[in-house]
């Protein structure tokens, strides 16, 4: 009997065992994610020109790809920024013309980021630091395109719904600052050519992990 019960386990052994690892969600350390929202930039002066307003609350987007190294530690990056009208600015150019007209601004961030899911499941709940390099754009059809430099640094917290194996959402707030400058000064009435990167966003995001 003992001998019988023997060669039993040794025959189920493999069988449970191999049915277990089949029964193991496989890992996909590849993830693409795409979002967008809300963000609300700090930048006060941003023609440097005086009693100018702030630059007001803007559609936000966020785009990035991240390798996982473990299940819940990645490395990435993300490119992120906002949009908006800057209405309403009065501007003296070179030919000491005074006008007041509205100008597009674009930001756009490129950062390196680590990644730390705290709890794996259904809902994870995450954590990361970003740095990166600051650019952006001032356009006009008349006074043509303005560009910036400068860096940014950050994090945020986020957490993830997971839809299926490969596909999640995830709703995330960052906070990014820096210093940056515009290539040269926006308007003869300008003060300087400073530009200040930071902002808080908001974002809903689509993840997507694959092989």
């Amino acid at each position: 009997m003992n001998r019988f019960l023997f060669l039993l386990a040794c025959t189920l052994f493999p069988v449970l065992a191999l049915s277990q690892e089949e029964d193991v969600e496989p890992f996909s350390p590849n993830e693409f994610f795409i979002g967008i929202g809300a963000a609300f930039p700090m930048e006060k002066d941003p023609l440097n020109v005086p009693g100018e307003p702030k630059v007001p609350a803007s559609f936000a987007l966020n785009i990035g790809y991240r390798r996982y190294l473990e299940q819940d530690v990645a490395i990435g990056f993300r490119v992120y920024g906002y949009l908006n009208k800057l209405s309403g600015y009065t501007v003296t150019d070179q030919s000491n013309v005074t006008s007041t007209i509205d100008f597009n601004i674009e930001t756009i961030n490129i950062a390196s980021e680590g990644l730390m899911i705290f709890s794996n499941g259904e809902v994870r709940p995450y954590g990361f630091i970003m740095i990166g390099y600051a650019s952006g754009t001032l356009s006009h059809d008349k006074y043509g395109e303005l560009t910036l430099n400068g860096f940014v640094v950050g994090g945020g917290l986020g957490v993830q719904f997971a839809v299926s194996q490969t596909v999640a959402i995830a709703l995330e707030g960052v906070g990014s600052f820096g210093g940056g400058a515009w290539k040269e000064k926006p308007f003869t009435n300008s003060a300087g050519d400073k530009f200040n990167p930071s902002t808080v966003m908001t974002t809903a995001n689509v993840l997507i992990r694959f092989p």
